[in-house]
């Protein structure tokens, strides 16, 4: 008759895991604690916001912190704050995106004369402190007439982003050139080879 095999965990299994979710739910209580003392202070009277740090239960609710805050200290609202950000944020990052693609597609697919120094010029870009950079931009903004807008935030990312660049550069060296042959078969060119093999291509 053959013999059934015990599945059960041991006794030191056990404590191990018993062990181990004591520590990992200390460590999560500890972590979501700022959280949590952020949203009960916000519910408190200003007077008690840094009085009271250990007392996360308010004495007395106040949701209107959240109308007055949305009003903010100055002319504009929250509500202009979030679209300035969302404007920002979408088209900084569609051409980061579109632009370093495309550079890094340059790099790492297409030879041309002075690849490398190109490069070697690219990396060191990289290496420049943004504060050596702070003084010259505003210079070149200010020439432009683009102060108080959002084109010197935006405009620059059409340029290509040195660290992306790099980034899509060492991933797209990464995907086999035999994809480009049976693409080259098919007929495709380089910017269809782009638009069709490397850019929907996953790591």
């Amino acid at each position: 008759m053959q013999k059934m095999v015990n599945l059960a965990p041991s006794r030191r299994t056990v404590r191990k895991g018993i062990v181990f979710h004591f520590f990992a739910i200390l460590f999560g209580i500890v972590m979501i604690y700022p959280l949590v003392w952020m949203f009960c202070s916000s519910l408190k009277p200003n007077e008690e916001v840094f009085t009271t740090v250990t007392q996360l239960i308010p004495s007395r609710v106040m949701w209107e912190n959240y109308v007055e805050g949305w009003k903010s200290a100055g002319r504009y609202t929250y509500a202009t704050y979030f679209k300035n950000s969302f404007i920002i944020a979408i088209f900084s990052t569609i051409g980061g995106v579109i632009s370093s693609s495309l550079v890094a597609y340059a790099f790492a697919r297409i030879p041309f004369l002075g690849r490398k120094a190109c490069f070697t010029i690219l990396m060191g870009t990289m290496l420049l402190p943004n504060q050596v950079l702070l003084i010259p931009q505003y210079v070149m903004f200010k020439n432009l007439g683009w102060i108080n807008t959002f084109l010197p935030i935006i405009v620059p990312q059409f340029c290509g982003v040195p660290f992306f660049i790099f980034l899509n550069i060492q991933f797209m060296r990464g995907v086999p050139r035999e994809l480009d042959e049976a693409a080259e078969i098919d007929g495709c060119g380089w910017f269809r080879k782009y638009t069709s093999v490397l850019l929907p291509s996953r790591p």
